[in-house]
């Protein structure tokens, strides 16, 4: 490697020093690249078109309801992968145009965070049912804990952690967690453009270097944070109990196995779902990582190529070098995704319907008596006509297990009921609920 500060009069294009003349060291990065970009890419295609045909499943066994917000937040999250990965491609074959890429990049990277919250909120039945005054949202049904005292931010509290009080989450807590993933969406885009502006030099060449430092340390260091606001919700999420079971714990309850069925022995060994944690694993696998590696690069690089009289200037040298890694970080990313954090589970083992419905009983707390009366007339009378025409009573649709499992058979009574069995058997059982739920959940 030589250095090329004094070459400047013979630098060209970094797309035409990377495809002219290439030694066998870069053919390698460059088919390596392009190779592990396209699989990956495929993979990621995969994965969304099962999922699309699994929301068309969905849709077809609901009827014209449509699908829940949670299946659109997964797929939104979900086409993080692609999308890094198409311009970590653009970045390795065309360096110059690096500044374009980071700035759509960290601008999906951002909402991915906010797809996740957004995610892991649908399943505990969205934002007006997570956290009230009162402390009966579906996030506060949690035992108490240090809420705080999760990593990558945890070193910065070890000293403080016997001050922490062990508590229920609050409405503060939700509104910081918020804000600290919501920053990024902010600070994120803004550095990106910032670096454009540095990489076509808008700045004063004293400060260009010195304002590029500053920006990529900024965006990681609000990366994160974000992260760690993601940390936080998700030892949240995955601490409560499942939303079908919140139902069952309602003193109004009245279906199937009548209120307060669970013991709290029982309840204590009801199987919390955990398919939070291991996509927010994927998001810091597809977005922390590649962001390090690159503020590694620029620290650890400091010269540019010379070749045939032509000059690679050391910051397109290091655009080129950082996606070949990210590329390379992303194609683990999509392994991980199809083994872990999206990967399929059976038809019996989806919950989608399951946690809707189980979202919109919740909700009715919050409506008005006159409300809830013309909504409790008008279903009594969609049942009575459905029952009058003979037909299309379930919509074609039977109850699940897991339906069955959380409130028995419809139409049931409380107490004993045949349903009754596959959620407390006859030696005191407790339920179990599926941990993995992946995809389908």
């Amino acid at each position: 490697m030589t250095d090329c500060s004094s070459s400047e009069k013979s630098s060209v294009l970094a797309s035409e020093f990377i495809w002219s003349d290439v030694p066998a060291e870069r053919v390698v990065i460059l088919v390596a690249g392009v190779v592990l970009a396209l699989t990956t890419f495929t993979l990621y295609l995969y994965l969304i078109c099962r999922y699309r045909r699994r929301m068309r499943a969905f849709s077809k066994m609901v009827g014209s309801y449509g699908h829940s917000p949670k299946m659109e937040f997964h797929e939104a999250l979900l086409n993080l992968g692609p999308i890094t990965t198409s311009f970590f491609l653009v970045q390795l074959c065309v360096p110059e145009l690096q500044p374009m890429a980071d700035l759509f990049q960290t601008s999906y990277r951002a909402y991915a965070y906010l797809y996740l919250m957004k995610y892991a909120g649908a399943q505990l039945g969205q934002l007006h049912n997570l956290v009230r005054e009162n402390g009966m949202g579906t996030l506060q049904h949690h035992k108490p804990s240090k809420i705080w005292n999760k990593p990558p931010c945890c070193c910065l509290w070890v000293f403080c952690l016997r001050c922490m009080k062990e508590r229920i989450l609050s409405i503060w807590d939700a509104v910081y967690m918020y804000r600290l993933i919501y920053q990024f969406c902010i600070l994120g885009p803004v550095m990106s453009a910032l670096k454009m502006v540095v990489h076509y030099e808008g700045f004063s060449a004293a400060n260009i270097k010195t304002v590029g430092m500053t920006c990529n340390v900024v965006s990681i260091l609000s990366m994160i944070t974000a992260a760690y606001g993601t940390n936080v919700m998700c030892g949240m999420v995955e601490a409560c109990l499942p939303i079908q079971y919140q139902v069952r714990q309602r003193p109004w309850f009245n279906q199937g196995h009548g209120p307060g069925q669970l013991s709290e022995e029982q309840l204590l060994a009801v199987k919390r779902t955990s398919n939070i944690s291991v996509k927010n694993t994927w998001i810091l696998i597809v977005t922390v990582l590649p962001s390090l590696a690159g503020l590694i690069t620029s620290f650890a690089l400091n010269e540019g190529l010379c070749e045939h009289g032509r000059t690679l200037r050391v910051e397109d040298y290091k655009n080129h070098l950082v996606a070949f890694i990210s590329i390379v970080l992303n194609f683990f990313g999509v392994l991980f995704a199809l083994a872990k954090a999206f990967r399929f589970s059976g038809d019996s083992d989806r919950t989608e319907m399951l946690e809707l419905a189980s979202a919109r009983m919740i909700e009715l707390e919050l409506w008005p008596a006159f409300v809830l009366e013309v909504q409790a007339n008008s279903i009594n009378g969609i049942l009575k006509l459905r029952k009058t025409k003979g037909v299309y009573q379930d919509l074609g649709t039977k109850p699940s297990a897991q339906w069955l499992e959380a409130f028995g058979e419809p139409g049931s009574a409380p107490g004993g009921t045949p349903g009754d069995e596959s959620v407390v058997n006859s030696k005191g059982a407790p339920p179990t609920v599926r941990g993995d739920d992946s995809i389908s959940s």
